[in-house]
């Protein structure tokens, strides 16, 4: 409907489409044409340039393929940002394209009525020779003679005009390229040119005599001149420097008199010049520490503000004062102070991210440290990815201000109290923002000094909490703090345990069992989750490797990997090393990757998962139905499993769409030779639901919580001995039986 609102204001929208990241079409609006020749459009080369195109949208002209019209396509990406799933400090990501096509009647009519002198006209012309656009509504749709056209554009490209022979007619043709797929050329008859040079000529004869008469002038002008110009240029550029131009260049190259004033004048210019320049920089700069002063710094901060605002970033303030720097004033006098700020001012700088230029005035510099005046500074972070960001300089600030210095040779001490404030959470513009990280500041003075405090207290416990948390995980990394715990997987057909998910437990010595939701996040923004990862790696490795010669030799073992695990080039050469290391037999390890990574990862996704299915390792999509991908998608990355999501499983017993979904998932996963494991069952009543729907795994409170490893290996030992007894020695086909949906035990 949106997009036929638009058609009904503008006609010449004849065709609004949404293309997908991979090229297939998902929306089209098109009353006005009655065929689509293809929905895939990743071959085309307006799609080609498309994807390739930096810029905010992309205009091509080309022939519609569906009804031959020669049109203009206008491309733009759709940037979108899934509040459900995504992460609330992501950026939005691409969703797809919003093409539209135009036609260009109008524009091709407007050139074919241009006339040029008496019978001039202009004509247009796409590169593959055919007319577009003429005069002669016959000549519309032809292809011009293909050596004719070479020789057309090769003059165009080099700005030349071609003399030929056209329709009988000896013609002058120029070209000019409007579009890489579209020419315009004019072209004017050799006889309009025969009757313009007999206008020019009389014209000529006219300017000859008129400079006759003006000859005897000049004479008089230039013997003026002579004497009065170099006087002229010297008041001139006297009125200048009083303007304020100071680098005025005086025309003057006599060597007399007047030639040495002209020299004097250049001199005293440039003299001014200089120290216009040094005025300005010490009015900018702070005379003691060479750092910005105040005046500067809400300079670059309105600057950063705008930038922000433009590209939807975020931004820190760091409002900090000395605490006790009175102190080392009134005992050790101003002499000692200021060589204090001074080493203050440098240790500020130097925990600053090393790779950002520090005070300059450069957009390419998001970060500025400044001096506001006494014992005041304060520093701008620019592109922060989150509040963590500005936690972390505020403490390096705090310990690197906090170590000792030699004053008059003595040893001294102090502290500093930091406020922080972020853009746009705690201020919409440079004024606000600076005054709630005054206030953040004050706050921390109050908090006992030499701490820093965010100007939201919520955000302050947060990031507190974190910074503790960051520290502890470091810890139990090295202790057994962290422990592994498996969740049966359930075959629906047998209702026998067939596979395990290996999930990552962390039991704080203080604070208790911390969820995944809480630290894993953590190790992502502080770049722990490599390690963590690893270590994840290693010790299910180790346990599968131990359950080899049990009743647990023949679990498959799933494991969760993060995106950027998997976006690591060495990533599938590090698992072979701990498969070799360790001896696991990679046919029963399955690596898990949710939907939404494997999306954003697209372009180079593909390959790292075909290294990883090399070494023997089964691949599931988890959290199926709540990203991005395609039916495309599935068929060209190497999944054996996908995994529906719980949301889904929770409410398809009693909201239809959601049952839809989940039939809808189980069928296409058939039809790809995919199987289907549902997550979150916690009732029997969606088990026998997945089972009638024909999912094949499930796995939930109702079949199993997560269990140590010693538990899962009993529970494996109780099945086999239920087997036995029944005379089984195996597991069961699956086929053959109805699904027990209580599980074995």
């Amino acid at each position: 409907r949106l997009f036929s609102s638009y058609q009904a204001a503008y006609p010449e929208y004849y065709e609004i489409r949404i293309l997908l990241p991979d090229g297939y079409e998902d929306t089209r609006s098109a009353p006005d044409l009655e065929h689509n020749r293809t929905e895939d459009e990743s071959g085309t080369e307006f799609w080609k340039s498309l994807v390739a195109n930096e810029e905010d949208f992309l205009v091509q002209f080309a022939e519609n393929p569906d009804n031959g019209q020669f049109v203009a396509y206008v491309g733009k990406p759709v940037l979108i940002k899934n509040a459900k799933v995504d992460p609330i400090l992501a950026r939005p990501i691409l969703r797809g394209y919003l093409v539209i096509t135009i036609r260009l009647d109008q524009l091709l009519q407007r050139i074919a009525d241009t006339v040029i002198g008496s019978h001039g006209y202009m004509f247009a012309v796409d590169s593959s020779g055919i007319v577009r656009a003429h005069k002669d509504p016959a000549k519309i749709g032809q292809k011009l003679e293909p050596g004719l056209f070479e020789e057309m554009l090769g003059a165009a490209g080099t700005g030349a005009e071609l003399v030929t022979l056209l329709d009988g007619q000896k013609l002058h043709i120029q070209g000019k390229r409007l579009d890489f797929n579209l020419w315009l050329f004019t072209s004017v008859p050799s006889a309009e040119f025969v009757i313009a040079g007999k206008k020019l000529a009389s014209v000529v004869a006219g300017i000859t005599v008129l400079a006759i008469v003006v000859t005897a002038g000049m004479l008089f002008v230039f013997l003026n001149a002579v004497f009065l110009a170099p006087v002229r240029g010297l008041r001139d550029a006297t009125r200048q420097i009083g303007a304020g131009n100071l680098q005025v260049d005086v025309d003057v190259s006599a060597s007399d008199e007047l030639g040495e004033l002209a020299r004097a004048f250049r001199e005293m210019g440039q003299s001014l010049h200089r120290s216009q320049e040094q005025i300005r920089y010490h009015a900018y700069h702070d005379n003691l520490t060479d750092l910005p002063n105040r005046f500067m710094f809400h300079e670059f901060l309105e600057q950063a503000v705008n930038r922000a605002r433009r590209h939807q970033e975020r931004l820190g303030i760091l409002f900090a004062d000395v605490d006790g720097f009175k102190r080392v004033n009134d005992t050790m006098g101003h002499h000692a102070g200021d060589e204090l700020l001074r080493e203050i001012s440098a240790r500020i700088r130097s925990v600053v991210r090393h790779e950002d230029m520090v005070g300059r005035a450069d957009d390419d510099s998001p970060n500025v440290v400044s001096r506001l005046g006494g014992d005041e500074f304060v520093v701008l972070l620019g592109e922060l990815s989150s509040e963590i960001e500005a936690t972390k300089v505020a403490k390096r600030i705090i310990e690197t201000v906090g170590r000792p210095y030699t004053l008059q040779g003595q040893e001294i001490y102090i502290g500093i109290s930091i406020g922080i404030a972020l853009y746009p959470d705690n201020g919409a513009d440079a004024e606000q923002l600076l005054k709630s990280a005054d206030k953040a500041m004050f706050h921390a003075k109050a908090s006992g000094k030499n701490n820093f405090q965010f100007y939201d207290p919520k955000m302050n416990a947060v990031a507190i909490n974190h910074l503790g948390l960051e520290a502890d995980l470091h810890r139990a990394m090295n202790s057994d703090d962290l422990f592994m715990v498996y969740q049966p997987k359930i075959d629906l057909r047998t209702g026998y345990t067939v596979g395990a998910e290996a999930l990552i437990r962390w039991r704080h010595p203080t604070e208790g069992m911390i969820p995944p939701a809480v630290f894993i996040p953590i190790a992502e923004e502080t770049g722990l989750i490599g390690a963590l990862g690893d270590w994840i790696l290693l010790q299910t490795f180790s346990q599968v490797r131990d359950w080899q010669d049990t009743a647990a030799g023949n679990l498959i073992v799933s494991i969760n990997i993060s995106s950027q695990q998997i976006g690591n080039p060495d990533f599938s050469m590090q698992v072979a090393e701990m498969l070799k290391e360790t001896g696991t037999r990679p046919e029963r390890l399955d690596f898990e990757l949710t939907e939404t990574s494997v999306m954003r990862m697209e372009n180079y996704v593909d390959e790292a998962l075909r290294a990883i299915r090399d070494l023997g390792i089964s691949l599931s999509l988890d959290d199926f139905g709540t990203g991005y991908s395609s039916l495309s998608h599935l068929r060209r990355f190497p999944i054996d499993y996908l995994k529906i999501d719980r949301s889904f499983v929770d409410e398809a017993l009693t909201n239809p769409d959601d049952d839809a979904i989940v039939t809808a998932i189980i069928g296409m996963a058939k039809n790809l030779g995919l199987r289907v494991v549902a997550e979150g069952v916690e009732t029997v009543e969606q088990g026998a639901m997945l089972w009638q729907r024909g999912c094949d795994f499930a796995q939930g409170y109702y079949y199993g919580k997560p269990m140590p490893a010693a538990d899962l290996l009993q529970r494996l030992q109780e099945e086999h001995a239920a087997l036995l007894e029944a005379g089984e020695s195996v597991l069961p086909a699956p086929a053959k039986k109805k699904p027990a949906l209580g599980g074995a035990g």
